[in-house]
């Protein structure tokens, strides 16, 4: 078993993965305030969107109670072995690349 939260997750937007964006010299922008310029998203939950893409997207009781106990949860949860191979398995083949990653950080910790 192994805890994981998908809450507040730190989704790149670039591959240069700094925390905010650069030009080519590796200045970094601002806006008119004269803030910096984040070069990335923070997702708030993402428990109830993998959940739901999940329930779309795959076949199987497995799928269907991993997609159950996604939605249900309010923060860290809980996952054996079987479940976390089932989420990589989807998120592998259904997300985004910068998800994917942002999803694979959290599995790994």
């Amino acid at each position: 078993m192994k805890k994981i939260d998908l809450r507040n997750l730190k989704v790149y937007l670039s591959l240069s993965k700094t925390d905010y964006k650069t030009n080519e010299n590796g200045e970094e922008f601002t806006d008119e305030n004269g803030n910096k310029v984040p070069n990335y998203a923070i997702i708030n939950n993402m428990h109830k969107g993998i959940a739901d893409a999940i329930y779309r997207n795959t076949a199987g009781l497995n799928n269907l109670s991993l997609a159950i106990k996604l939605f249900n949860s309010n923060g860290e949860i809980e996952l054996d072995e079987e479940e976390i191979e089932l989420l990589k398995s989807f998120a592998e083949q259904n997300l985004k690349v910068n998800f994917l990653e942002a999803l694979n950080e959290r599995l790994n910790n």
